[in-house]
């Protein structure tokens, strides 16, 4: 399917990102944005006042049910599906580059960091922006090669293409901080909250970077800040009550982590009793007397 629009002043009005007269390479990023489905990237070229988008729908209808298929194995475990799956789409199309990102996402997740590698640098030669694959790149380097050069390279180029969000943002910092590069945690983690200021990871990792620079106090605000964060999404998500029959839950705040009823309930208490004592009745929690035998036992 191809999609023509005029570059005039109108079209600013219907994508407000291109701003007033747009130069040809910032009206290409924002075609490219907005008609890119999943994993398929349009074709856009400029034409003096006219943007021509080539969406491959047949492609889309064709190879997406699989790509989703592949995803759903690997959210299950299932590689050896997945593999095959994404190697014969690759075989079919190998320029998209996400088939390529997440078969070195499954290589790296059983322990093929090589292979990996191989896999995402052909993402990186099918779209060079591609954020996730950058940013696994560099945390290959710095967590298994113990290469954080070569890992910063990687992140800094997710960075300056603006495909690093917060989430890979705060992990970089994160490696970047157990290797001791407190400068280069703080440039990560300071971009990261700028993208989310009410991200809890990155204000705890914002916390043990001050805590690395000595400001204790600085570093105690930031972690009662994240506690803040998590205990207000619990509120929030259990609103009607929390089940304890089986029932599994997850929190955006602590991602892959799953919790029993009872475990989220014990976050609950203990995030408030930290973050919010003052409101620890409302919570209506029995978990007096359990929360004073923990911290004795910790202590």
């Amino acid at each position: 399917m191809q999609i023509k629009h005029k570059i005039d002043s109108f079209l600013s009005e219907v994508f407000l990102d291109l701003g007033l007269n747009p130069e040809h390479d910032r009206v290409i990023d924002v075609m490219v944005k907005y008609y890119t489905f999943g994993p398929y990237k349009p074709k856009v070229t400029v034409t003096g006042s006219e943007v021509v988008i080539d969406v491959a729908v047949d492609i889309i209808e064709r190879q997406g049910p699989e790509y989703k298929r592949a995803l759903a194995l690997c959210d299950q475990r299932n590689y050896a599906a997945a593999k095959k799956i994404l190697s014969d789409l690759i075989d079919k199309n190998p320029s998209v580059s996400e088939y390529h990102r997440v078969l070195g996402q499954v290589e790296s997740e059983e322990g093929n960091q090589d292979k990996a590698i191989d896999h995402l640098i052909d993402a990186l030669r099918w779209d060079s922006h591609n954020g996730w694959a950058l940013l696994m790149v560099g945390n290959i380097f710095a967590k298994y090669k113990k290469d954080t050069e070569t890992a910063t390279k990687y992140y800094d180029q997710a960075i300056s293409c603006n495909t690093a969000d917060h989430i890979s943002l705060t992990n970089a910092a994160y490696i970047m901080l157990l290797d001791d590069n407190i400068s280069k945690a703080a440039e990560y983690i300071n971009k990261a909250i700028d993208l989310k200021p009410d991200y809890p990871n990155a204000l705890m990792v914002q916390g043990m970077i001050s805590d690395k620079e000595g400001n204790k106090r600085t570093a105690f605000n930031y972690y009662i800040a994240t506690l803040k964060e998590i205990a207000t999404e619990i509120a929030m998500q259990g609103i009607h009550g929390y089940s304890t029959d089986g029932t599994i839950y997850r929190l955006a705040n602590v991602p892959g982590k799953k919790f029993t009823g009872y475990e989220i309930l014990a976050w609950y208490y203990v995030s408030w009793a930290m973050a919010m004592p003052e409101m620890l009745k409302e919570l209506r929690l029995p978990y007096d007397r359990e929360y004073e035998l923990a911290k004795a036992m910790v202590k």
